[in-house]
């Protein structure tokens, strides 16, 4: 049991990993600071730092 949990957790953790850099990339390839790139697709500048820094949960 416990060491499910651990896998759902580290896969979770790779999957924010992923996201992060896959964003940051994104923005920074289009020349945007993270309030703009916020801006752009209607969110917070704080969400887009929480996406970049792995701290907020990537979901689909």
């Amino acid at each position: 049991m416990v060491s499910r949990y651990f896998a759902k957790i580290v896969e979770q953790e790779n999957i924010n990993l992923e996201v992060a850099v896959k964003v940051r990339d994104l923005r920074e390839n289009m020349g945007m600071s993270q309030r703009a790139f916020a801006n752009l697709i209607g969110k917070p500048q704080s969400t887009i730092a929480r996406i970049e820094n792995g701290s907020m949960n990537a979901s689909t």
